[in-house]
C-alpha cells in the first residue's frame, strides 16, 4: 500500500486538499546529530574566506534563497546600514537561488557581505553554522524549519519575523532568540550590531526542554502503530 510522509501541517493540508487517501505519516525535522565539526578538504576555497577577520558581528542567512524566506529583507536592511554599521559586521548569505534573484548590489555594497547562491556542502554548512553569531530568519510564512533546528543545534541566537511559526517556538524557548513583526526587522539587526552579546541566549533551562524526547517518541508510537 503507498504512503505519504509529511513534515508539516501545511503538507497535510496540501494533500487532503489534492484528495489523497493513502495513510499519512507525520516525520517531523529531528534534531541534528552530526558532527560540529568540519574537514578542511571539504570548503571550497571562497567559503574559508569568511568569518575570519576579527571583533566582527558575524550574520549568517542560510538555506533557499527565496522571497517567501525573506532574503531580500535582509539584502534591504544590511543595504542601508550606515557605513560605520557595515564596518562593524560580516554577513553571509548561503543556499540555492530559487527565486533567480541577483545580489550584484549587495555584494558591491560592502567587502564584508558575501553571497553565495548554490548548494553549499554539509563540511561547508557546519564551517558556517559553527563559526556565526547570529542566524537570520526574516521568513513570511513557513509551518516549520529546519533551519531553526539547526541554528538550535549550534546553539546560535535567531533573529526571526513573527510569523506563527516562530511565535511558538519562542513560547516555547525564549532565549534562542528575538522575533519582531516585519518592520522592525531592520531595527533588530541595528540595535544587535550595537548590543552585541550572545551570553544572554540559550539558558540552560530552555536547552534542556529542547533536547527531551517527546517529539521522538510522539513519531516512534505513530510508526509502529502504522506498522500493526
Amino acid at each position: 500500500m503507498r504512503h505519504f510522509i509529511y513534515h508539516s501541517d501545511r503538507t497535510k493540508d496540501i494533500l487532503v486538499g489534492i484528495g489523497v487517501k493513502a495513510p499519512m505519516l507525520y516525520v517531523p525535522h529531528f534534531k541534528y546529530v552530526f558532527k560540529k565539526s568540519y574537514e578542511r578538504s571539504g570548503l571550497s576555497d571562497d567559503i574559508v574566506t569568511v568569518f575570519t577577520a576579527q571583533g566582527k558581528v558575524r550574520f549568517l542567512f542560510f538555506g533557499n534563497l527565496s522571497i517567501v524566506k525573506g532574503v531580500d529583507l535582509v539584502t534591504d536592511v544590511f543595504g542601508h546600514l550606515s557605513k560605520e554599521q557595515r564596518d562593524k559586521v560580516e554577513l553571509v548569505i548561503a543556499g540555492k537561488n530559487v527565486d533567480g534573484m541577483d545580489f550584484s548590489s549587495l555584494r558591491s555594497t560592502s567587502p564584508n557581505f558575501k553571497v553565495f547562491d548554490r548548494h553549499i556542502n554539509d563540511d561547508e554548512m557546519v564551517y558556517l553554522y559553527s563559526r556565526t553569531d547570529y542566524v537570520l530568519l526574516p521568513y513570511r510564512k513557513s509551518s516549520q524549519s529546519g533551519i531553526f533546528s539547526m541554528a538550535a543545534y549550534f546553539r546560535k541566537p535567531m533573529l526571526m519575523t513573527d510569523i506563527p511559526y516562530f511565535r511558538k517556538m519562542m513560547t516555547k524557548y525564549p532565549s534562542f532568540g528575538c522575533c519582531v513583526p516585519e518592520c522592525g526587522y531592520g531595527k533588530l539587526v541595528e540595535d544587535t550590531i550595537k548590543n552585541h552579546s550572545v551570553a544572554e541566549f540559550y539558558t540552560r533551562e530552555d536547552c534542556d526542554k529542547s533536547d527531551d524526547r517527546e517529539q521522538t517518541d510522539a513519531f516512534m508510537n505513530a510508526f509502529n502503530a502504522m506498522l500493526e
